[in-house]
């Protein structure tokens, strides 16, 4: 394998009985020697806890090609213990694969250290001064944007200098005092923002949301993780500005979303990935739920039936080829069990699909599972 490049930290390439066969590592593991994992199963370098997630991930792989993103605690050779963000993609026809992993060992020590200096605070007022500093030196020096922010008002209550540079603040704003942090990012996104922050406050799974930028809509990542403290609850938001692809749309107009918030069918409009990223009315009610931000930045895969629309790979590759997908057998999963047979309909957006608008037509409750949809799987051949 070429050497691991971009925001990849660790590759591994897996035969089919889940031995690693290639191990490389990018440089923030550079310290460690990925030749030890030659010849061990995959699933013994990660911690008894996480094993569970190998199999899924190497399930999912083969099933479908790729997995979804699955989180698990690496023991690395020299014994230290490193979470890494994980998608599996499935080589060749007998059941290899190759693994790609992001590193969350930055974001990790950085809320371990926050956690650790909130809890000293009661206990040594001169312990206290000398963990802000090692606390402030390392929030100051971090390459990437980040903002912590009150679960309950949204106010950010810091920001380093890089989420200065990318958000647009000047100095002496540095302590922000008062601020909103959906200020910062585009109307249209916010509930998406609102909703996954809430999201990570209940579960503090892990997990990423694409916004853009209020200032110059430039599309940004953003990943949540819970400060768990015995204060008001906070989150560390770790904000990464993303290419703007040209072939990609910019965010939707207002009044394109107000055409279809009255459109007599339910609608939602979903990455090429799958998450959701605007839903009208009439599909909320479908689905079961009340408020937008409860729904905002899931997988429509999530409600859009089983098997049939798993990853949104067989409707893209009918949308690339300048073709409208139209009355396509399938169901909808409610919130609280509900089954809806349905018909769907589905356009992609920009020259390269990258968003999709699906159309729910025909809706009729009936109390059985749908059976996976022979138009969708024909679509992806």
């Amino acid at each position: 394998m070429r050497p691991v490049q971009g925001r990849a930290d660790v590759a591994l390439r897996i035969d089919s009985d889940g031995v690693i066969r290639e191990a490389v590592f990018g440089d923030v593991l550079a310290g460690e020697s990925p030749s030890a994992w030659v010849g061990e199963g995959w699933a013994s370098t990660v911690t008894l806890a996480t094993r569970t997630k190998i199999d899924r991930l190497a399930a999912e792989a083969l099933r479908h090609g790729v997995s979804n993103v699955r989180q698990v605690n690496h023991r690395m050779p020299s014994g230290v213990e490193v979470p890494v963000e994980y998608t599996a993609v499935r080589i060749d026809p007998a059941g290899s694969l190759v693994a790609v992993g992001r590193s969350l060992a930055v974001v990790g020590n950085l809320q371990r250290q926050l956690v650790d200096a909130q809890r000293e605070i009661e206990a040594d007022h001169w312990r206290l001064r000398e963990i802000e500093t090692r606390y402030r030196l390392l929030f100051d020096r971090a390459i990437e944007a980040i903002l912590v922010v009150d679960v309950d008002s949204l106010e950010v209550r810091d920001a380093n200098p890089a989420a200065a540079r990318l958000l647009g603040l000047w100095s002496e704003r540095l302590g922000i005092g008062g601020a909103s942090v959906m200020d910062f990012f585009e109307e249209s996104r916010r509930a998406r923002l609102r909703g996954y922050i809430a999201r990570t406050s209940r579960s503090a799974r892990s997990g990423a949301v694409h916004v853009s930028l209020l200032a110059d809509r430039r599309p940004c990542e953003v990943r949540a993780s819970l400060l768990l403290g015995d204060h008001q609850p906070t989150v560390l938001l770790q904000v990464s500005a993303l290419p703007m692809p040209e072939d990609v749309e910019a965010p939707g107009a207002v009044d394109f979303e107000e055409v279809l918030e009255k459109h007599p069918d339910p609608v939602v409009i979903a990455e090429a990935s799958g998450e959701a990223l605007w839903m009208n009315r009439h599909f909320l009610d479908l689905i079961e739920l009340r408020r937008p931000e409860d729904a905002l930045g899931e997988r429509v895969t999530r409600w859009l039936g089983v098997g049939e629309w798993t990853d949104l790979r067989a409707v893209r590759a009918v949308l690339l080829r300048g073709e409208v997908l139209t009355d396509v057998a399938g169901h909808v999963l409610g919130e609280y069990g509900r089954v809806t047979e349905v018909r769907y309909a589905a356009l992609g957006l920009g020259e390269s699909a990258q968003r999709i608008v699906i159309v729910v037509r025909g809706a009729a409750d009936r109390p059985g599972a749908a059976g996976p949809s022979a138009d969708v799987r024909r679509a992806g051949e």
